[in-house]
């Protein structure tokens, strides 16, 4: 049967309903009734969301939206190694090469810890909105009205939370943690004096700046062409 705009408003509310906590997953079911109700040629709406619910319980829906989340966690380290190596790939390699000579640059116009901290600062939240503006932008193109959501129980993106430090995913965090724990400590206390030190920019030290600046550097480009490609590779584990 054709569904009407007010039936289909209906079912957004029904689905709303489950309380499934991730968009793809309260997508995926909310496709599934709709494709089974308009397959019946006649019959009560009503009678056939309670046949569909016998199969989408509560408890079912809560499964698959686990399951789902932990088949991203799970693709994601594999993902992170794989895109890791093909950015050093003879297609792809003008990026880490480019990030390179731009770190290299960095003593020429930041010459102290604040700087330095505000720019590491840009480049992590920076990455950070980038990934969830791509994913929220190419998970739009979906046939499905999101304004239809519940307000008090508005399910998130699951690829959000697909991010696991294990495997090969683990070094964003290592260099985050070798560079900006360092970086934030100096560039706050030179806040509080009046002569602005130059640690991070004198040698020896800048060699192992200018390294762990680019590690991070690559780390948080490779996070990004990840969760980019997990996009693609997304699928309901039921």
């Amino acid at each position: 049967m054709k569904l009407s705009n007010a039936q289909i408003k209906d079912l957004h509310y029904h689905i709303n309903g489950k309380q499934i906590p991730y968009i793809e997953v309260r997508d995926e079911i909310l496709d599934h009734y709709q494709t089974a109700l308009e397959m019946e040629k006649s019959g009560d709406m009503d009678c056939l969301l309670e046949e569909l619910d016998t199969i989408f319980t509560y408890e079912y829906c809560q499964k698959i939206s686990k399951n789902y989340l932990e088949s991203l966690k799970t693709q994601y380290p594999k993902l992170y190694k794989q895109q890791l190596i093909e950015l050093f790939s003879t297609r792809q390699i003008w990026i880490p090469l480019t990030a390179l000579a731009f770190t290299l640059s960095l003593p020429l116009w930041i010459q102290n810890g604040h700087m330095l901290m505000h720019f590491l600062n840009m480049i992590v939240l920076g990455n950070l909105a980038l990934e969830n503006w791509k994913v929220t932008r190419k998970y739009t193109k979906g046939k499905q009205k999101h304004q239809y959501r519940s307000f008090d129980d508005k399910p998130t993106f699951a690829l959000h939370q697909a991010g696991v430090l294990k495997g090969y995913a683990v070094l964003p965090g290592i260099f985050a943690v070798l560079v900006m724990i360092p970086v934030i400590l100096i560039g706050l206390s030179e806040f509080a004096v009046d002569d602005e030190p130059r640690f991070f920019f004198q040698l020896p030290y800048l060699y192992f700046t200018l390294a762990g600046i680019w590690c991070l550097w690559m780390g948080v480009i490779t996070r990004e062409k990840t969760k980019s490609a997990l996009i693609k590779s997304k699928a309901i584990s039921k």
